[in-house]
């Protein structure tokens, strides 16, 4: 015997027709959708009533609502996952938007910054939504090898390259000038020394492991900025692009929400955990609304997708109003993470 919930969650097919016809609809113009309107765009051989009672039933089950006596219906959270869920496997990303994003990022060096900055772009003009990367955390990241590079007399360019291909970049101040053989020299050793090793160990270790060249003023420079030398998850942990999308959006008229709104998303650990906590369907993780668990974030919708450095995992995804248009969302947010994991493992 069927119980009475499951019975309210089984939507025949007209039910399931027009809950897809009011989503789109709302989704599109941001007004309340009214049975004429899903007659007239949508369903024209359905006749006006039966389309008005079948979306007061949609309404007894909890899939949309009615804000005012007078207006149309709007999805519901739960109308909103109903139809998300039907979406989910049939956004195929087309050859063309793959090309496009991979050869965008492909022009990028792999300095994580520079990466960073093209990608939330690019997610954010693609998506018209508030787009979203947050960078795995490098410290256990295992070091490639070391560059030590003279850029002036006193001045040392020291490039780190993990073994997922990214490099990062450091400017050492050095009190006298070093010779380039002498520089070669530090380097060999470095390398010989540190290469290997994993990112947060050589942090902790750095200093017993060059105890007996501590003198020497270019390894005890390295030494004393080793935390933030070594550290590439300090680098734009959290970077996003397209604030002012959201600003633009009818949803989003209370400003001072929309800051609190922003700020959590700043703490890239709320949204990793997002991710986290939630089974990824097809590697997409979408949180609607009250989903999210927090009060603030209750009139937004998350979609995120992890992608791989090398060993490393990190997210990228966009975050916008429960009206966001998930098929372009889905769509671009999977296109990027793969593109990302791509780039990372090609070099």
């Amino acid at each position: 015997m069927v119980s009475k919930k499951k019975y309210r969650d089984i939507l025949t097919e007209r039910e399931r027709k027009i809950l897809e016809a009011v989503v789109r609809d709302y989704i599109d113009n941001a007004y309340p959708v009214s049975s004429r309107q899903v007659h007239s765009k949508y369903m024209q051989d359905i006749s006006p009533a039966t389309i008005r009672n079948t979306m007061y039933l949609l309404e007894q089950k909890g899939y949309i609502s009615q804000p005012h006596i007078s207006a149309g219906r709007v999805p519901t959270d739960k109308g909103y996952r109903y139809y998300v869920n039907t979406l989910i496997e049939r956004c195929e990303v087309e050859n063309s938007i793959y090309e496009m994003v991979e050869r965008e990022l492909f022009e990028t060096t792999l300095d994580l910054t520079l990466l960073v900055e093209k990608a939330v772009k690019l997610l954010s003009k693609l998506t018209n939504e508030l787009s979203v990367f947050i960078a795995p955390m490098y410290t256990s990241g295992i070091l490639e090898k070391i560059e030590l590079i003279s850029i002036s007399e006193n001045r040392i360019l020291m490039v780190l390259e993990v073994k997922s291909g990214l490099m990062k970049t450091a400017i050492l101040s050095i009190d006298t000038e070093i010779a380039p053989r002498k520089l070669a020299l530090v380097t060999s050793v470095l390398n010989e020394r540190l290469a290997g090793i994993r990112l947060g160990e050589i942090i902790d270790t750095i200093h017993e492991r060059m105890s007996d060249i501590i003198d020497d003023v270019v390894i005890k420079v390295i030494i004393e900025n080793a935390p933030a030398v070594f550290d590439m998850s300090c680098i734009d942990k959290v970077k996003m692009s397209g604030t002012t999308n959201l600003f633009r959006k009818p949803d989003f008229k209370d400003t001072r929400l929309l800051g609190q709104i922003v700020s959590t998303i700043e703490n890239g650990t709320i949204v990793a955990n997002i991710y986290k906590n939630r089974k990824a369907r097809s590697g997409i993780v979408i949180t609607i609304g009250k989903e999210n668990k927090r009060e603030v974030m209750k009139d937004i919708s998350v979609v995120m997708k992890d992608y791989l450095a090398g060993d490393e995992k990190g997210f990228i995804g966009v975050v916008g109003p429960k009206r966001m248009d998930y098929a372009k969302a889905i769509k671009m947010v999977r296109c990027f993470a793969d593109v990302i994991s791509h780039v990372f493992s090609s070099r």
